[in-house]
């Protein structure tokens, strides 16, 4: 949570708007700080076996498993999608990590080149961020911030400033898998100030984005101009 407060996202269901979900904290000075420690857990993180980071996304799947119908009734009061989508979405990021981890594990394992005596190993990028859209909130998010952390590295997460409460849900079960910490992070608010904020980061090392074609060649530009100016 974010020491100084610049504001709040007040979440409420499109469908009752007497429904309220809660009020979630912004400040652009979180971010700063959720990238410095993605940056210490990172460098924990990537010291972890390969197998044992598999096991860390098995225990996440078995608590999206086991508040699946939980989440996808968050998922129908934040989004305003019918129930049977939001559950459907939710099976659809159980499949997914199913998925990495039946053939993920293997791609990532090293391999030995006998003809020529060598060895390749996957390196980790280091700080990933993930800004991700409120047409999907659990399958986008699960399936980018599963493959970073299998792979290796840390999250940053923002949800869309539409479904903060989805994005808390999910930052909840990632904390009940025994993560080190840093290794997994969010932050909320909206995508012209933190959004901006966190792709324009010069200390992330990758970044997963799922936006509209406008929006994607934004990000693109200022992670070029950062790029260019680290």
């Amino acid at each position: 949570k974010p020491e100084q407060v610049d504001g709040y996202i007040n979440a409420v269901n499109p469908g009752d708007r007497t429904d309220i979900l809660g009020r979630f904290p912004f400040s652009t000075r979180s971010v700063d700080e959720a990238v410095e420690y993605a940056a210490q857990g990172a460098t924990r993180w990537r010291k972890v076996g390969l197998g044992d980071r598999a096991g860390a996304v098995r225990r996440f799947r078995e608590q999206l498993h086991q508040g699946a119908e939980t989440l996808a009734r968050l998922v129908t009061r934040e989004s305003g999608k019918p129930l049977w989508e939001a559950r459907q979405e939710v099976q659809s990021a159980l499949r997914t990590i199913d998925l990495y981890l039946d053939e993920g594990v293997g791609l990532l394992a090293p391999r030995l080149v006998e003809e020529i005596a060598a060895r390749t190993d996957y390196v980790p990028r280091g700080v990933v961020g993930v800004v991700s859209p409120y047409n999907l909130p659990v399958l986008t998010s699960v399936s980018m911030t599963t493959a970073a952390i299998l792979s290796g590295n840390s999250v940053v997460v923002k949800p869309s400033k539409f479904t903060p409460g989805v994005g808390q849900g999910l930052a909840d079960l990632w904390d009940r898998s025994k993560l080190p910490r840093g290794v997994f992070n969010l932050v909320h608010g909206s995508g012209s100030v933190i959004g901006q904020r966190l792709v324009s980061h010069g200390g992330l090392d990758a970044l997963l984005f799922t936006g509209s074609f406008e929006s994607a060649r934004e990000v693109r530009r200022d992670r070029k101009s950062t790029r260019l100016n680290s």
